[in-house]
């Protein structure tokens, strides 16, 4: 007996198979020509996102934006920024892995009085700048 007999009488089992090689067939068109690979959003969403609803772009983990091309910093990072996804790129003068050390040496107002402090940018000693010198 075949499969399906029993629940349909006879001559019935030939309906559900034409029923269902027809079915598979309008599945394999939809998803050749692309229409069941869902929405299409704007030409500016980027491969950090996809199309959540017509025109939407849902951004992936780690980006935000309106295209999904700006990168969200490691939580935490205090003077960095991110080129890339939960990164904290240090600004120039600040180190660690959340950039919350300090390395400038005029930050801590080594300077007394009324002394300049000018950072020579090569990593040595700040200049003093008395305030007879610098008028």
């Amino acid at each position: 007996m075949p499969l399906g007999a029993e629940v349909f009488g006879p001559g019935q089992t030939g309906v559900l198979l034409a029923i269902t090689m027809r079915l598979t067939a309008v599945v394999l068109i939809l998803v050749v020509t692309g229409i069941a690979k869902g929405w299409e959003c704007n030409a500016g969403c980027t491969e950090n996102g996809f199309c959540e609803k017509l025109g939407k772009c849902r951004c992936k983990p780690g980006w935000q934006g309106e295209n999904c091309d700006r990168c969200v910093p490691f939580p935490g990072c205090l003077h960095g920024t991110c080129e890339k996804a939960w990164q904290c790129v240090c600004e120039e003068g600040w180190v660690g892995s959340l950039c919350d050390q300090d390395i400038r040496l005029c930050s801590s107002r080594p300077c007394a009085g009324n002394a300049t402090c000018i950072e020579t940018g090569e990593g040595g000693v700040p200049v003093h700048l008395s305030p007879r010198i610098h008028r």
